[in-house]
Formats: C-alpha cells, sequence, structure tokens
C-alpha cells in the first residue's frame, strides 16, 4: 500500500496503512523484506549528469558495493581511506587517535596539544606528568609538572601537591594537604592528611598521621596511630591509636593496641596493649632504662653484665634495690657487721681467741666465753 500525503508531499509504503512519520518524505516499512536502491557498473555511475551532492548508488562491478558523490567525487563507502582514525576537537588540539603512524596499533589521548595517556598492548601509560601517575578527582591538581616521581591514587590525594616529589599515597584524602614533602608513603583513607612539609613518612591505616604537619622520619601503622603528631621526628608507633596524642615527642616506640596512648614526652618504649601509662614493658632511650611492670620469669640461663661483672663475683643489693657485683668473702667469715662496722658478731677478735662478742654501737656489751 502506497500512502500518499499531497499537503506535506510524504509518502509511505507499507501493508498496515500507516501514515509516514512526521520527519520523513519517505517511509518505507516491512519486516520481511528490504529496500534496494539503483545499482549500476562504474561506467553507468559516472555517466550520471550532474549528480547531486549525497547521491547513493550500488556499483555492481570492480569497487562494487555503495558510492556516494560529495559533491566533487564520488566515494566508495567501503574504501578505509574514508574511515576516521580518530575523534577530535574542532582546533585538533584534544583528540583520540587510533593510528598516529601507518598501523602502529596504538590509542593515543591528547589534552590541549599534549599527548597524556597511551594504550599500547596490554599497557595503559601516563605521559607528560613529571614521571607521575595522578588517578581520581582532584589528585595531584596543583602539582607542578616537573619530574616529581609520585603517584597518587583517591579522592584529593596529593591535591595541594607542588613540588614535594617521590611520594606515594593510596586512598581517599591521602597527603592531601602534602606541599613541598618528600618520600613519604601514606596508605589508608585519610592518612598523612595535613601533612605538608613532612619527610621519609610511613602511615598506613585509617587516618593514621592525620595531623602531621611537619614530622619527619615517622612509622605509624594502625588505624589512627599517630593522629595527632604535629612535628615529632623519628617516631614508631604499631597498633591502632598508638601514640594518639603525642604532637611533638620524638625517637619513641610504641608498641600495642592503644600503646603509648597519652604520652607527650620522647625516647620512650611503651609495649601493651591498653593505653595504660604503666606498659608492661617501659623504657627510656635517653637514660638506658627498661622498666618491667610485672612478674618476670625467666626459664633458662640469664646473663647480668655491667662491665664489673668476674668469676666469682656475687650480685648483692643496696638499700634502693640497685644489684652490683661484689668480690665475695675468702676462706671463713669470722664476723657479720654493719656498714660503718660499729655494730658486729665477732667469732674471732684475736688469733683462735674462741670467744663470741657482740658490739652495738661501737661498745662490746655481751661476751660468751667457754
Amino acid at each position: 500500500m502506497i500512502y500518499c500525503n499531497s499537503l506535506q508531499s510524504q509518502v509511505a509504503i507499507n501493508v498496515d496503512g500507516s501514515s509516514p512519520n512526521g520527519s520523513a518524505m519517505l517511509d518505507v516499512k516491512s519486516t520481511t523484506k528490504g529496500m534496494l536502491i539503483p545499482r549500476m557498473d562504474s561506467t553507468q555511475r559516472v555517466a550520471i549528469a550532474t549528480p547531486a551532492t549525497g547521491l547513493l548508488v550500488y556499483q555492481t562491478n570492480g569497487t562494487d558495493g555503495f558510492w556516494f558523490y560529495n559533491g566533487s567525487a564520488w566515494l566508495s563507502l567501503n574504501d578505509a581511506t574514508h574511515i576516521t582514525d580518530k575523534i577530535a576537537d574542532t582546533d585538533n588540539d584534544t583528540k583520540i587517535q587510533v593510528e598516529e603512524t601507518g598501523d602502529e596499533d596504538i590509542i593515543r589521548f591528547d589534552m590541549g596539544g599534549t599527548e597524556f595517556f597511551r594504550m599500547d598492548s596490554g599497557r595503559f601509560e601516563v605521559l607528560n606528568t613529571g614521571m607521575s601517575i595522578f588517578i581520581g578527582e582532584g589528585s595531584g591538581l596543583n602539582d607542578d609538572g616537573t619530574n616529581n616521581y609520585n603517584t597518587f591514587l583517591g579522592f584529593h590525594s596529593g591535591k595541594a601537591n607542588i613540588s614535594g616529589y617521590a611520594n606515594t599515597f593510596l586512598g581517599s584524602n591521602t597527603g592531601s594537604s602534602n606541599t613541598t614533602g618528600i618520600a613519604n608513603t601514606f596508605l589508608g583513607e585519610g592518612t598523612g592528611y595535613s601533612n605538608i612539609s613532612g619527610n621519609a613518612n610511613t602511615f598506613i591505616g585509617g587516618t593514621a598521621g592525620y595531623n602531621n604537619l611537619a614530622g619527619t622520619a615517622n612509622t605509624f601503622i594502625g588505624v589512627d596511630a599517630g593522629h595527632y603528631n604535629l612535628n615529632g621526628n623519628s617516631n614508631i608507633f604499631i597498633g591502632n591509636s598508638a601514640g594518639y596524642e603525642n604532637t611533638s615527642g620524638s625517637g619513641n616506640i610504641f608498641f600495642g593496641n592503644s600503646a603509648g596512648f597519652s604520652e607527650l614526652g620522647s625516647n620512650k618504649l611503651y609495649i601493651d596493649n591498653s593505653s595504660t601509662s604503666s606498659p608492661l614493658i617501659y623504657g627510656e632511650f635517653d637514660n638506658n632504662l627498661v622498666r618491667i611492670n610485672g612478674a618476670l620469669n625467666v626459664e633458662g640461663a640469664i646473663k647480668i653484665a655491667d662491665g664489673t661483672q668476674s668469676t666469682g663475683k656475687v650480685l648483692t643489693s643496696d638499700a634502693n634495690g640497685l644489684a652490683s657485683w661484689q668480690t665475695a668473702s675468702s676462706g671463713s667469715v669470722t664476723e657479720i657487721k654493719d656498714a660503718d662496722n660499729d655494730t658486729k658478731i665477732q667469732v674471732e677478735e684475736t688469733a683462735d681467741d674462741d670467744i663470741i662478742r657482740f658490739d652495738i654501737a661501737g661498745t662490746e656489751f655481751f661476751r660468751m666465753n667457754s
């Protein structure tokens, strides 16, 4: 059935009597048949007088297939030279290319005239970013583009970085405030968030080292480990919330969940599994001190060496509990006495006198004779 709307000069060809689509001059509808456009050989095609731009025919010989007239020449739709190898903006400085040179099989991504990404075989390469990789909204946003060798992955990771180099930030907001810090490794949401110029820090665990500004050579492992450290250096905090409130102490080592939680000093050793101020093992590196806050059970040999130990010496203690190695008395013991030697018991004041004497405060008050 042919339906013709003479008012709009539209034609519908179908078997169901439907009207032509309002946007079409010719609307052909079928579910069992196709449409054939004029078929001819190449001689007949080129013999068409004054072909209209866009005229389409099907050529049956030579380079067979569909041909169209572009206004100045006939072109084959089967000719690969007319298939674009790129998509580009108006000024051609932002584009995606699949063949920059003959059959190289590399996909290139150019923006503003610079090639930033390249897909080559199974590799995705980042180019012209100063040997750095930035993935995530706002990551590396302010990097100066020099050879900084940074790797920032995550929302706003390394966002403020300008010239800091050799940093690795993985996670949302990691190292977001870093501007000049060097050789830091931050792994976990918000780790090292406030770091600006601190160097050689390793923070692993959500918000570990969150407030660190300029602290250097710290290692914080665990959620919130070293959370409030600002400028303390050379600390090692391992455990969730270990060293949580330490702001400027340096040279500390805290091991265990919440170990050293409120300790603000420096050169301290805490080994415990709580925030107690009296950890199971406490130490002061600057004083060469170690304290055990609990029973010490030693199975096997024990060695106590202070430089004065030698064969035959005995370990003795003073009134304060400080032990030292002393030379043991040789031969028989003939008296016991106090420190100033004025109160004592003697069994031999003179050679072989066989008298037991009791002196108190320098005076002999009792004597046992036969």
